[in-house]
């Protein structure tokens, strides 16, 4: 009776750990952990032959619970259900509030395209090209602005998404009142960060106004930022990974990039931190800067990158189709890859079961996963 016990404690134990790493997918790491287990096991009563055989079934058993759950088998290809045109040219393309969010760059507006009727339902009129993101209820424009130069000076617009109306005008400024150029614009649940060249600003959506800076001495942020962790990561152009306390600004870490040639954008997909590589993408761990994963996918690789039904999206350019790729973030196998009819890809955009591809001569593809 005692051995059964412990048997099926060890189970238990051992499945509570596979559980914990499901994600992961890491079976190395659980047999190392029930290794942990051996010098109490060795103090057991049962015999060594019993204690073996309960660790190779436990281990088979918690294996199986680990492996169903993180390995993702190839998927079919998404199909087109939909091809329409919005604008002569289309730039930045975002999903949120049960909306596509297009950036008109011919009439320098920002389009509401419902995602049913795939018709346009809202203009708002913007200062130049836009990068955009939603959080707080909200959606975020940071507009490239008229001041000229490199960077989006703003004002960083709020945007109600119900109404399609702006509710503030933030400008960037940072707290001690010098003039700041933002290259991206990211959203957290506290916080939405405008980060640049120079550092990042962070903005409280509850006042609407900038309430702290990051601007590290001597480190080159070049607008790689993610929120991560509860942190806020940049990669600077001389490879370097550093993370930030959100709420201080103070810095937190700082890794080498095991990657000399990692370029934009530094992005997350579910638990993974991936970066572009020439024709390709890497996931690095960004607390040592070791890269965990490597995968090439054409000759030049769109920035597009979103993540949907736990895999990673993107566009990539080659000799004579562009093509599009699911890859799963935590192995960067490619789980499904189609050539594409189109060229000059502007923006991937995730919403419901639907991909929405737009390019730079204003066509959208909708494609169905």
């Amino acid at each position: 009776m005692a051995g059964f016990e412990f048997e099926a404690r060890l189970r238990m134990e051992l499945r509570e750990a596979a559980e914990r790493e499901q994600r992961r997918g890491l079976l190395g790491r659980f047999v190392a952990a029930s290794r942990s287990l051996l010098p109490a096991i060795g103090h057991s009563a049962l015999p060594a032959a019993a204690v073996t055989a309960t660790i190779a079934a436990a281990i088979a058993v918690a294996a199986i619970f680990m492996l169903s759950g993180t390995e993702k088998r190839s998927v079919a290809p998404p199909k087109v259900v939909a091809e329409f045109s919005v604008a002569d040219s289309l730039g930045e393309t975002v999903a949120a509030y049960g909306s596509v969010w297009m950036n008109d760059t011919s009439r320098a507006e920002v389009l509401r395209v419902d995602a049913d009727s795939r018709r346009v339902t809202a203009r708002l009129p913007v200062r130049g090209e836009v990068f955009m993101t939603s959080g707080a209820g909200s959606l975020w424009v940071l507009q490239k602005g008229s001041l000229g130069g490199a960077g989006y000076h703003g004002p960083l617009l709020r945007i109600d998404p119900r109404t399609a109306e702006v509710t503030a005008r933030i400008p960037l400024r940072t707290p001690a009142g010098h003039r700041f150029a933002g290259d991206e614009v990211l959203s957290a649940r506290d916080a939405v960060w405008v980060g640049g060249l120079d550092g990042a600003l962070r903005i409280d959506p509850r006042t609407n106004s900038v309430t702290g800076a990051i601007a590290p001495r001597g480190d080159y942020v070049s607008a790689d930022f993610a929120l991560w962790r509860r942190g806020l990561w940049a990669l600077t152009a001389d490879g370097r990974l550093l993370r930030f306390d959100t709420r201080t600004g103070a810095k937190l870490s700082e890794a080498r990039l095991a990657l000399p040639q990692a370029t934009r954008p530094l992005v997350t997909a579910g638990d993974a931190v991936v970066t572009t590589v020439p024709g390709g993408l890497a996931r690095i761990d960004p607390y040592s800067g070791r890269v965990l994963w490597s995968r090439r996918l054409g000759q030049e690789l769109g920035t597009w990158l979103t993540e949907a039904d736990g895999l990673l999206w993107t566009r990539s350019s080659g000799r004579v189709h562009d093509r599009l790729h699911a890859l799963d973030p935590d192995t960067g196998r490619v789980l499904t890859s189609l050539a594409l009819r189109d060229f000059s890809g502007a923006g991937i955009a995730a919403i419901d079961d639907e991909l929405w591809l737009s390019t730079v001569g204003g066509r959208v593809v909708v494609f169905r996963r």
